[in-house]
């Protein structure tokens, strides 16, 4: 919760019950942004060092990190989600290649078409 209070980040709330800890951020203009994937870089920056957060804090305190798991799926959501909303064309033209089982060049070479 400290790191998302030093890097500007609302915080609605948290919890400690045991599999379900979190800090909750999302406000609705957050949440708006991160869902129509015009999530600047900044905002999924500081996200991300949020959600990296409590695995390092969890690091530095204890032997074993143990929820490394959510925090890891909160990242990789993170990223993912906004870099297919940003490159959705990209995103369907290697969909379309790799249904036809194109190769891993082909599959590339999608891509970089789609994107000039």
């Amino acid at each position: 919760m400290a790191v998302a209070y030093l890097v500007g980040l609302p915080i609605l709330g948290y919890s400690l019950d045991i599999g379900k800890e979190n800090v909750n951020l999302i406000d609705e203009k957050l949440e708006k942004l991160l869902y129509s994937g015009k999530l600047d870089s900044k905002e999924l920056d500081r996200l991300a060092v949020v959600a990296m957060a409590g695995l390092a804090a969890e690091g530095l305190k204890y032997d074993k990190v143990v929820g490394q798991s959510a925090d890891l799926f909160t990242l990789q959501v993170l990223f993912a989600g906004s870099l297919l909303k940003n490159n959705q064309k990209l995103h369907e033209a290697v969909m379309s290649a790799m249904s036809r089982k194109a190769s891993v060049v082909e599959c590339i070479e999608a891509i970089e078409n789609a994107a000039a």
